[in-house]
């Protein structure tokens, strides 16, 4: 928040501070092999014991590192903010290494707040940004605690874009989203949640193939709908344009005994068994003379 660091809410803090705007959504392809290496034997003793992203977006590699890099709590600790796009927060399901990695800021109760920033503050982007706010020692009242502010409005529109860049935060708005963030109350654009409130599991819920056949005006519809009943009046005979007219009108006298055979099942109740249908329906398009 720059200037803002040096408010009431910060003054007499022992904290160091640690800012950093990664580029958004670089891949690490480059350095994988060592970035493996380190996570793979030394675990959380290195930077990314917690896990590894998807190989397109290095962007919790960043955090990771600046973690690594924190004052231990009884030095006084540090606190650090990040500017991300949307991925890391919603990138990657349960067991996935994002997940793994969000997991284990939580569960450190390292995060502190995440601030939904306005669009357009960039040169090269338009896209809303989030400000990540983590702290390995978080006062009493903020133990336990994730603090989500909305700030997406508070910009100012500038008199000449600058690329992407059509907005921009001035000293007001900076010391509004500061004071929201210190005065910690929730409000109109200020949610506060237990940590355990972000954690989930991904269950894959299977049940039996449940079936069920009948005919009535909603499934004759669906059918009229299909590709394979359209193709019925449709003719690959392109160079002949009379022996196309008459495969077409075949066609749509075929679709139309097919419907005449159906409507005679529309006071059937319905049936669950496919073999069953089947027979009923052989049955009702050899009585009706349809070949199909």
């Amino acid at each position: 928040f720059g200037n803002s660091f040096t408010n009431d809410h910060f003054k007499g803090k022992r904290f160091d501070y640690m800012l950093a705007n990664p580029p958004f959504g670089v891949e690490w392809k480059p350095e994988a092999n060592f970035i493996k290496k380190e996570h793979e034997e030394q675990g959380y003793g290195g930077r990314f014991g917690a896990g590894l992203p998807r190989i397109n977006d290095g962007s919790l590699l960043f955090l990771q590192h600046m973690i690594s890099k924190m004052k231990d709590p009884n030095e006084g600790g540090t606190r650090l903010s990040i500017v991300f796009n949307g991925s890391p927060l919603f990138t990657g399901s349960a067991g996935s290494g994002e997940s793994n990695i969000r997991q284990w800021i939580i569960e450190n109760d390292w995060l502190e707040a995440i601030v939904a920033m306005p669009d357009q503050l960039f040169y090269n982007t338009g896209i809303f940004t989030y400000l990540w706010i983590l702290t390995n020692r978080k006062e009493k009242h903020r133990k336990g605690k994730i603090q989500l502010i909305d700030a997406t409005t508070f910009f100012k529109k500038m008199r000449k874009s600058l690329g992407n860049k059509r907005h921009e935060i001035g000293d007001d708005q900076r010391d509004v989203i500061t004071r929201l963030y210190g005065d910690f109350k929730e409000g109109e654009f200020v949610k506060i949640f237990d940590n355990k409130d972000f954690g989930y599991y991904r269950i894959t819920v299977e049940r039996p193939l449940r079936l069920n056949f009948t005919v009535n005006d909603e499934r004759l519809e669906r059918l009229k709908q299909t590709s394979a009943f359209i193709n019925l009046a449709v003719s690959k005979k392109r160079k002949d344009s009379k022996a196309a007219e008459a495969e077409i009108a075949a066609g749509k006298q075929m679709q139309q005994a097919i419907l005449d055979a159906l409507n005679g099942l529309t006071h059937h109740e319905l049936i669950k068994n496919r073999d069953e249908f089947t027979e009923m329906l052989k049955a009702t398009f050899k009585k009706s003379g349809v070949s199909v």
